[in-house]
């Protein structure tokens, strides 16, 4: 039998948790790192390297992570649609008039509320995708978040789909928490290392993919990072969405399986143009107050 002790990692370089500060992790598949005191699973960045803006170029957005991301912006725009309705219950007029979006990429959310909010502000560090939105005439900057200097606080900071992208998510939120005042909020949706699939998936879950993704919540360790950093949860649940079969088979067939002929037998059959509402129990979408 495998003694405990003995399958305890200790990175070359001091690894403290983001959630709870343990300082002992287990090696729970090649290169991810789970918590021993709150779960909570990372990529060891050591493993996949640090020039993590460089993976969001041209290429990622148009044959690596999405076929074309770009043709697909009413799509993803009927999903945020879905997700503000959840937050107009929570919004109110005269409090949250000033958004900045993190991790903006195209600007397509930023578009789609920009008649909601006197200000909304995206930033990114996709350079094509920046140029792209400002091209649109929207207000997106390049660059980190923690970094960033702003004229005025914010009433809403929403990260769609972001925080298990950042090498540093809790930098954002400490920045977050600066730049706001109590009672402004804040949106996440990210993956549900808890969700009845991530368990039943394991290694294979759909969202286990560094080193695009790094961080691995489940709802109990997004809790309480969000309240280290001054916020309060008022809304927890799963989130679907509109989900192109053409973003689909080419996540599965291209970037998973590297089958690119069969990619293309199956979008011969023109079943790809379609963009069924999809929701596997596994997104989590949390909204939480400044306090």
């Amino acid at each position: 039998m495998t003694n405990v002790r003995e399958e305890v990692v200790r990175p070359p370089v001091a690894l403290v948790c983001i959630v709870c500060d343990g300082e002992e992790f287990t090696e729970k598949w090649p290169g991810l790192l789970s918590c021993n005191s709150c779960g909570f699973l990372t990529a060891d960045v050591q493993t996949f390297g640090t020039d993590f803006s460089a993976l969001y170029g041209h290429d990622y957005f148009h044959g690596d992570e999405y076929h074309d991301y770009i043709a697909e912006k009413r799509i993803t725009q009927r999903s945020f649609g879905l997700r503000m309705k959840k937050l107009e219950q929570f919004l109110r007029s005269d409090r949250h008039r000033k958004l900045v979006e993190i991790g903006s990429a195209y600007g397509f959310f930023l578009d789609f509320v920009k008649e909601r909010f006197p200000s909304a502000i995206g930033v990114d560090v996709a350079v094509d995708a920046v140029a792209y939105a400002q091209d649109q005439g929207l207000d997106v900057r390049l660059g980190d978040f923690p970094d960033m200097p702003f004229d005025s606080s914010f009433d809403v900071v929403c990260m769609w789909d972001t925080i298990e992208h950042l090498p540093h998510p809790e930098q954002h939120l400490a920045r977050a928490a600066e730049l706001t005042e109590p009672g402004a909020l804040l949106t996440i949706t990210t993956g549900d290392l808890g969700s009845v699939m991530a368990r039943f998936r394991g290694r294979r879950w759909r969202l286990i993919h560094p080193p695009t993704h790094l961080h691995y919540f489940s709802e109990d360790t997004l809790t309480k990072i969000l309240a280290r950093h001054g916020f309060r949860v008022v809304h927890s649940s799963y989130c679907g969405g509109y989900r192109s079969l053409e973003f689909a088979a080419n996540f599965i067939l291209n970037v998973r399986w590297k089958k690119p002929a069969l990619y293309r037998v199956v979008q011969r059959t023109g079943l790809l143009r379609f963009a069924p509402y999809v929701n596997l129990g596994d997104i989590r979408y949390i909204i939480a107050e400044r306090i």
